[in-house]
């Protein structure tokens, strides 16, 4: 399409009269446009001289530009109504091919129309890149607008009218079939202006158009994510692309052999075996986000919400699976697997801990197989010659991300969480020799410079900070010289080594473990969980697994403690710190439950036995106030459990019946049947001084001379089986009843 160069810089009220102008040729467009097909070549002329007095504007004053929207008024009015006319006009033809010479013409009119539009397009594009760099200009007129003549405002518009023409050019060369070309202008937008959504939903329809769930649905959360303007279209184009996904899985089902292989099976896949893998991976992981999404969906009853919840986690397995296999296989890159993490946030960002816990296993398999490249490594290399350790990219996001986590009750989300910040450890414990010398970040960016791509993204705003709408004049400087740069595919010369780029990684994953809460450094210096015990305490016995504790009564003289019962001694067990006693399971009856210590321990407390502590004065029963609602009482007394050896027992407390005697034969143990055929049945010895407690030589005696009962007297049998025993047998006769 013809432009012209004949621009100068002229006073404002000459702009408005141009404003002006443009406004009549608008209304004679509208006009001709009813009658288009008796007027054709007139409508074309008015379009062609207005986009002609659209471009002097906005070469000579980008400021009023700007204000007048004269970029959407250029692309609607000269290019985007005339194109979506002949596209849907091939597409009739398409659809019918019949005419197959009218197809053709058509088609060949169309591209010359979208080939003269790119030549405009690109001419504005490269004007406004020599505002910004002056080296970058193709020709410069002495009456033409340079940077020196630009004001503040002309600077902002410049920068903001620059990523509208690199949207409305990729849109072009999308039209034109041309992927590659059309990508690297809508790039080039989302680097000006980070926080919009406009340049990834166009991004996600190119991916989406060549079969590329995976990194469409990353588009799409960039768009729907953005920082300052949400692409409204993207979220009706992720649901379109999770039914379109459903619908290959559906028509692709699994053979059983993409799953489960063992290591050497997998290794020996082909290339072709290798890339089915790989795209099979994909779309099962694009469909467990939209299973996740169905968790937190107001549509899906609480019902039917359990059984989502219980295929998203069958779900997670086969993902989880596969991906530990192509892992294994170096068989994603750390491109596609920084975009899954990218979108595990956008999903977990909305679904809840589900999600979340899927975030934690993903990141727990990458860095499991961090763990292996870095100490694959290790033996080999020193910091200062590292390769590129595969997984590290992506591990550094997730830990970031989690890092913004609040805690949950949830099962699976601590399972998981804890799973993840173990391995977190083991590499930190690896790395941490290899970066000592913090000396050497002086001269590098003190964050991966991967996580410049992530800039406009809300859930990692924590971490990455908020963009402004515009990046500023002098930083679309670096941006407009890349773009050249990879045009004319040359290096910029501002990047440091892998080395040092490996380096920073590594001191920058150390940092994170410091800010981590769930770690932390002990006393050998190395990373551990927070709440996992220490070497020295691994073999040492919790209070909570002790069933039996040494007791031994405060007046009694020297000898062995008795081994007593725990749950005889004391009342509940507070689980979770042997050092506190929570005061809501404390009976209102004891003073102090923190008095009494036995081997410089608390006592721990059973709640089930409910049994009252004897060394604190019980309160009595209450009489119900309405005797029509009393509780039939027996005329028995009220019996509490004896206190153990040691203690005086209760006044009026009777031996439990039939241990009256302090004579009482063991000869019944030894006519025990067994079915053992070498074992001849004989008499059990009996000895005195170990049953009587009144010899001296006995462990047993108390310090009370009155107490002359034997061992199964013992108040240790009474607290055991207390006064009545309850049973079953219908023959069974209390011995008290007896006449």
């Amino acid at each position: 399409m013809p432009y012209s160069q004949d621009s100068t810089q002229t006073s404002a009220r000459d702009i408005e009269d141009k404003e002006k102008l443009c406004i009549l040729l608008e209304s004679k467009l509208t006009e001709l446009k009813a009658c288009e097909s008796s007027k054709p070549n007139e409508l074309q002329e008015v379009r062609m001289s207005l986009c002609e007095k659209y471009s002097h504007i906005l070469m000579e004053n980008p400021a009023f530009s700007l204000r007048k929207g004269l970029t959407d008024r250029l692309w609607e009015k000269c290019f985007y109504e005339k194109i979506s006319h002949d596209r849907k006009k091939l597409a009739k033809l398409i659809s019918r091919q019949k005419n197959r010479n009218l197809l053709e013409s058509t088609l060949q009119n169309f591209k010359k129309r979208l080939g003269e539009s790119i030549e405009f397009y690109s001419f504005i594009i490269n004007f406004y890149s020599g505002l910004i760099e002056p080296s970058l200009a193709q020709s410069q007129r002495s009456d033409e607008l340079t940077q020196d003549n630009l004001d503040e405002d002309d600077k902002a518009a410049v920068v903001s009218i620059l990523y509208k023409f690199q949207i409305c050019v990729g849109d072009l060369y999308r039209y034109n079939e041309s992927s590659n070309d059309a990508l690297r202008h809508y790039e080039q937008a989302s680097l000006l202006s980070p926080g919009q959504g406009n340049p990834y939903n166009q991004m996600a329809v190119l991916e989406q158009q060549k079969d590329s769930t995976c990194n469409a649905l990353y588009y799409y959360a960039r768009s729907i994510k953005a920082s300052y303007k949400v692409f409204q279209t993207s979220s009706q184009n992720v649901l379109r692309l999770y039914e379109l996904n459903r619908q290959y899985l559906k028509a692709n089902p699994t053979d059983g052999q993409d799953s489960n292989l063992t290591k050497k099976a997998v290794a020996d896949l082909s290339k072709a075996q290798k890339t089915a893998a790989s795209k099979r991976f994909n779309a099962n992981f694009v469909d467990l986000q939209r299973q996740l999404t169905l968790i937190v969906n107001p549509r899906v009853s609480e019902l039917d919400q359990v059984q989502v919840k219980v295929n998203a986690m069958k779900m997670m397995d086969t993902v989880i699976t596969s991906l530990d296999e192509l892992l294994a296989i170096s068989g994603l890159g750390d491109t596609l697997l920084s975009r899954m993490v990218v979108i595990n946030a956008f999903t977990a960002n909305d679904c809840g801990d589900v999600a979340k816990a899927f975030v934690f296993r993903f990141g727990a398999a990458l860095a499991d197989r961090v763990d292996q490249n870095l100490k694959r490594q290790l033996g080999t290399a020193k910091a200062d010659n590292l390769r590129a350790i595969r997984g590290l990219t992506p591990l550094l996001i997730t830990c970031d991300h989690v890092l913004t986590f609040a805690s949950s009750e949830d099962q699976d989300f601590q399972t998981a969480e804890e799973k993840f910040w173990s391995k977190a450890c083991n590499i930190a414990n690896a790395c941490k020799e290899l970066v000592e010398d913090s000396s050497r970040l002086s001269s590098l960016d003190k964050t991966p410079k991967e996580y410049q791509a992530l800039t406009g993204f809300t859930p990692f705003e924590s971490f990455i900070p908020k963009p402004q709408n515009y990046i500023s004049f002098d930083a679309a400087k670096d941006v407009a010289t890349t773009f050249q740069s990879t045009k004319t595919k040359k290096k910029t010369g501002n990047e440091y080594s892998a080395s040092d780029d490996n380096y920073l990684k590594l001191f920058y994953f150390l940092a994170i473990m410091e800010k981590s809460e769930k770690v932390f450094l002990n006393d050998k210096n190395l990373y551990s969980l927070v709440g996992e015990p220490d070497e020295a305490s691994v073999d040492a016995p919790m209070l909570d697994d002790v069933d039996i504790i040494g007791y031994q009564h405060p007046q009694h003289g020297g000898g062995p403690a008795l081994l007593v019962p725990g749950a005889m001694l004391v009342d509940m067990v507070d689980k979770k710190d042997h050092n506190h006693i929570d005061n809501e399971n404390v009976s209102l009856s004891d003073p102090n439950p923190n008095e009494e210590l036995y081997n410089d321990r608390p006592l721990p407390l059973t709640a089930s036995l409910q049994i009252p502590n004897p060394l604190f004065k019980t309160q009595p029963i209450p009489e119900p106030t309405n005797e029509a609602y009393a509780p039939v009482r027996h005329e028995a007394p009220v019996q509490t459990l004896a206190p153990p050896p040691g203690l005086p027992p209760p006044p009026g407390l009777r031996p439990p019946p039939g241990f009256a005697s302090s004579h009482v034969s063991l000869d019944f143990l030894s006519e025990k049947p067994t079915q053992n055929p070498f074992v001849v049945s004989k008499p059990l010895a009996t000895n005195d001084t170990f049953v009587h407690s009144e010899h001296p030589n006995s462990f047993l005696n108390y310090d009370d001379p009155t107490n002359h009962t034997g061992f199964l007297e013992s108040q240790l049998i009474q607290d055991l089986w207390g006064e009545e025993p309850i049973t079953k047998n219908p023959f069974f006769e209390h011995p008290a009843n007896k006449v």
